[in-house]
């Protein structure tokens, strides 16, 4: 992403250091990660218009597929799979071009081909089934027309706690907590265990991408440390690293951070910790999410991090901004589309129709066409009480 000429761009000087694990240390020398600097911008000085909602599905609304929120959106063969909580957790098809309602799978219990509570699912693209993580660490198989195919049961895995699901390689990739803290567990296709020997202090998420020309990616990161980590066949390695750097404070820019941030000038000398809940990779960018933690520069200390890679130049764009002229904050990014060229998001028509009245008030009947034309569009072709719009995001060209 570049910024617009003439926009001056002033570093706000953060020091983001953080005793990382040994675990997080260690680097395969063999492997050369790709490094990418972040430095935190001047917030207030970028404009809307950073990122582009390239596709908007309006999603069907009726009884049967009514949900609230979006836990995990797959993209695949033009079909969108919603995991949502409803009901111990619920996984819902649409037709990603019309929004139809497709099919819903929730077979909540303790009888044949039902599950407890779904944890996560991935896709059997092999077979096209859907694959459900149960709590009581079985898995669970799907056709896409909601018939009940197979039962796996990951043996020595009872007392884990398993919280994600990747197929990758003919293996079952999973992250949970044992005995002696959080690991990564990789099972064979019949659910026996291979490997639980990497462990993984503050694993957040398993990331996998959907597939591309470079095959089926997976990733995890850890939530205090600098390095991504991506599936090789068998093994995890370095896949990117993030340096957030270490900055001089010139005497001019302390002098701006005390202005505009009484009180807050100890947190830039007294390492800040950070925490990064969410990483993906598409085909012209890396993304990813930070929460700052002991220094407020911005509104909510939560910015989303955007990276090409072309030129691996980073911008970070304050949370509240990421769909400015939209809606008054952003939303978490919660899939990748099946091409590998957009993030998938979502909006609530309630807070569009609000955002849309409470801007009326202020503004006038007639809000720029230039300034608002999106949120009366979206507002145009949705209903207060349907479900979210299910949106794909890229960074706007130059």
């Amino acid at each position: 992403m570049v910024i617009k000429p003439g926009i001056k761009i002033s570093v706000v000087i953060l020091l983001i250091t953080i005793g990382l694990s040994t675990s997080c240390q260690e680097r395969d020398p063999n492997t050369h990660p790709v490094r990418v600097e972040i430095k935190f911008k001047d917030i207030s000085k970028i404009e809307r218009g950073v990122v582009n909602i390239e596709k908007r599905v309006f999603l069907e609304t009726n009884q049967q597929c009514m949900f609230s929120y979006p836990l995990k959106i797959v993209d695949y063969k033009g079909l969108l799979f919603i995991l949502t909580s409803n009901n111990n957790g619920t996984i819902l098809i649409f037709n990603k071009n019309t929004g139809q309602f497709v099919h819903k799978i929730n077979h909540t219990g303790k009888g044949p081909g039902e599950y407890i509570k779904i944890k996560d699912f991935a896709l059997d693209k092999e077979n096209d089934l859907i694959m459900i993580l149960d709590e009581s660490a079985c898995i669970y198989g799907y056709t896409f027309n909601d018939e009940f195919k197979e039962k796996i049961k990951l043996i020595d895995a009872q007392e884990t706690g398993l919280r994600h699901l990747a197929l990758v390689d003919n293996k079952i990739v999973t992250e949970g907590m044992d005995f002696d803290g959080k690991s990564i567990f990789i099972f064979n296709k019949n659910g026996t265990l291979i490997d639980a020997s990497l462990k993984a202090p503050l694993i957040t998420a398993f990331l996998p991408s959907p597939l591309t020309l470079s095959g089926e990616k997976l990733y995890y990161h850890k939530k205090m440390c600098d390095t991504i980590f991506r599936w090789n066949h068998d093994h995890f390695e370095p896949a990117v690293y993030i340096d957030f750097g270490r900055f001089k404070v010139s005497a001019n820019e302390i002098f701006k951070i005390q202005r505009e941030h009484p009180g807050k000038m100890s947190g830039i000398f007294n390492k800040p910790t950070y925490l990064m809940k969410t990483f993906f990779e598409t085909n012209s960018f890396y993304y990813f999410d930070v929460s700052m933690i002991e220094m407020q520069f911005s509104k909510s200390n939560y910015f989303h991090c955007f990276v090409r890679k072309s030129d691996n130049k980073a911008l970070c764009i304050e949370h509240l901004d990421l769909f400015k002229g939209i809606l008054r904050h952003g939303y978490p990014f919660v899939g990748i589309s099946e091409d590998g060229n957009s993030l998938i998001s979502f909006l609530f028509p309630v807070e569009l129709f609000e955002y849309q009245d409470e801007l009326v008030k202020k503004k006038g009947e007639g809000l720029a066409e230039n300034e608002y034309g999106q949120l009366q569009e979206l507002c145009d072709s949705s209903h207060i009480d349907d479900n979210p719009i299910v949106i794909f995001v890229n960074l706007k060209n130059e």
